[in-house]
């Protein structure tokens, strides 16, 4: 028999402790937070809240004016991580930015960030690391390739206003990310439909990240996709529809597992994979919307994903002032309950 190649038992051994995880909480936060949903009296109506810059076609000037009042001071990185531990998750995964461009992280990039534009002056990124050390918890963050703050409109295939230029400044973020803040377990890359990015950039920013971090697990969408792996008919994926659509996934081979979104494949995969899942119908935080899972149901629903050989990265939205919604936090305790209940804790 051929003897593994060394990159395979280089992966197998940074991704252990992931296929033993099986739980954790996605953390979606930024300046959409403060609008709870709503811009000038209008309610979002398509897609999640984190989007609103897009929904309402937001200019960038007026999107811009949001960090000078935005001031979370309720946020506690500790109470977060005390709270994933509680519900028994083992790892978190923070948007150090998200498709709106803002940088939650004290960026020397831009100014354009949490600590610099903001009179909260804080650095959560910094904050939620520390009090992941302290609880136990593995650390990891989301990165959007699309960006809003640099391209021509704030729309989903806008086009990045010169691209190079962009480029360097993402590869410089990234080396802050995992040069500032300790060891980084994971990286969930977001937005690689964009129509500049392709399979060959997102090698290239592969191989940085594993040149700063060599054990840190980057998910698929570094690469490029297929588009319509993430959009559901009737419940399920597009590819379940139209199977001949699996052949034309052109970064199948990118990062270290695949993240199906808001749903649990009825098979799995023969990749690794971690399925990504809101606890209402939006990542951001929206002030309106009260569809919330029920704890039976989100119980049911990581027993598939593990049973299937998947993880749940299960999301909370806190809202401006940086609040957990209480839904959220008293869904997770429950969740926490009945797990200890199970295991006879």
């Amino acid at each position: 028999m051929a003897k593994a190649p060394a990159n395979m038992d280089k992966r197998a051994h940074r991704m252990q402790w992931w296929r033993q995880a099986r739980f954790g909480m996605f953390i979606h936060w930024g300046l959409y937070s403060a609008l709870g949903g709503i811009w000038k009296g209008r309610r979002v109506r398509f897609g999640p809240a984190e989007w609103i810059m897009c929904e309402k076609l937001i200019p960038k000037r007026s999107y811009r004016r949001i960090a000078a009042d935005f001031n979370p001071v309720d946020f506690d990185a500790d109470r977060i991580a005390r709270l994933a531990k509680a519900a028994g998750m083992k790892y978190m995964v923070f948007t150090a930015k998200h498709h709106d461009g803002f940088s939650m992280f004290h960026s020397r990039l831009t100014r354009y960030n949490i600590v610099d534009a903001t009179p909260f002056q804080r650095d959560p990124v910094a904050e939620l690391a520390a009090a992941c050390d302290r609880h136990g918890l593995r650390f990891g963050l989301y990165y959007s390739q699309l960006d809003w703050n640099w391209s021509a409109a704030p729309l989903a295939f806008a086009p990045i206003v010169k691209f190079a230029d962009y480029l360097d400044f993402l590869m410089g973020q990234l080396e802050e990310l995992l040069t500032h803040y300790g060891p980084v377990s994971t990286l969930f890359f977001d937005g690689d439909w964009m129509p500049q990015w392709t399979a060959k950039t997102g090698a290239r920013v592969e191989s940085l990240c594993r040149s700063l971090q060599p054990d840190v697990i980057i998910n698929d969408r570094v690469g490029k996709r297929y588009l319509p792996e993430g959009v559901l008919i009737a419940g399920k994926p597009l590819t379940e529809h139209f199977p001949f659509l699996k052949k034309f996934d052109p970064g199948a081979g990118a990062g270290d597992y695949l993240t199906p979104e808001q749903y649990v494949p009825a098979r799995g995969f023969p990749r690794d994979w971690e399925t990504c899942m809101t606890m209402n119908g939006s990542w951001g935080y929206n002030s309106f919307d009260n569809n919330w899972k029920t704890v039976a149901q989100i119980n049911a629903i990581l027993a598939d994903t593990i049973s299937r050989g998947g993880n749940l990265l299960l999301n909370i939205g806190p809202d401006g002032k940086g609040n957990i919604p209480a839904m959220c936090e008293e869904i997770l305790m429950e969740i926490g309950n009945w797990s200890a209940q199970d295991t006879g804790k």
